[in-house]
């Protein structure tokens, strides 16, 4: 169920019916202010398998005018053979300048849908979608789930160390904190020789970045994820992973890992 069931379904009737407007008064804003989606990209090309070009068009609703965030966003697809309508609203999904891309994810050598939209937070976080056309529907192949990226847990150790393991894959490494210890030993995480003094568990956020990109070179993309791993607070930036992904035909699949550890220059 789409959880902003009344931002949905004004959306839809906007779509359906062009004359209809959204009244901000009803999010109870100060001033009436009239809002009608806004048609962000549109593309033609063929994304059902006939050969034909499709109508894509990427639509957003703001609950604000002047505000660059959009609350809703929302494809409409119209079939170049036999012009049916197809409209999806992409759950939970909303962001500032929402952009769409298409290309083949899935290995069936028809195009697919995806969508991301900068979600303005302190993390960086982009809001990512991938769509695909199957038998007249629209089916999500990448969901807000997949958009967590990589899975961590981990511990602060002694000796200004992390141990993470990444349940995708259960594989465990180490990050090397000692480019912290001076603030650590100052928070009263560390004493000066390195004996851990409070526990701290490191988390990773969703994904800062995903693209898509050429791996195998057969038409097929890939995905490569870049999710920031945080330490003792959400600033405190210990580490970043990278990850490429591969789209099985029922779940999406980390294939390669590498992450970084801070250096210290004295």
């Amino acid at each position: 169920m789409y959880k902003k069931l009344t931002a949905g379904l004004l959306l839809l009737s906007m779509i359906a019916l062009p004359g209809l407007s959204y009244n901000a008064a009803q999010a109870k804003t100060p001033q009436k202010t009239t809002i009608k989606p806004k048609v962000i990209k549109t593309v033609n090309t063929d994304v059902t398998g006939d050969k034909i070009a499709d109508n894509i068009k990427l639509i957003g609703l703001k609950k604000y005018s002047d505000s660059p965030y959009y609350d809703s966003i929302a494809l409409k697809i119209t079939t170049g053979s036999d012009k049916k309508v197809l409209i999806s609203y992409l759950d939970n999904m909303s962001g500032i300048e929402p952009k769409m891309f298409i290309g083949d994810f899935s290995g069936d050598k028809v195009k697919d849908i995806m969508i991301n939209a900068a979600t303005g937070g302190s993390g960086g976080i982009v809001n990512n979608r991938i769509a695909t056309i199957k038998g007249g529907k629209v089916n999500i192949i990448f969901d807000e789930d997949n958009n967590q990226g990589l899975a961590l847990t981990g511990k602060f150790t002694d000796g200004f160390k992390a141990d993470m393991n990444v349940k995708n894959l259960d594989k465990k490494f180490t990050i090397d904190l000692d480019a912290f210890k001076d603030s650590y030993i100052k928070d009263g995480i560390y004493d000066a020789d390195g004996k851990l003094k409070e526990e701290v568990e490191p988390w990773a956020d969703g994904f800062s970045l995903l693209e898509p990109i050429e791996y195998n070179m057969d038409g097929t993309l890939y995905l490569r994820g870049i999710q920031g791993v945080s330490g003792a607070y959400h600033a405190n930036r210990i580490s970043n992973m990278e990850s490429l992904w591969k789209y099985t035909g029922s779940k999406w699949e980390p294939i390669n890992v590498t992450y970084t550890t801070s250096l210290v220059f004295k």
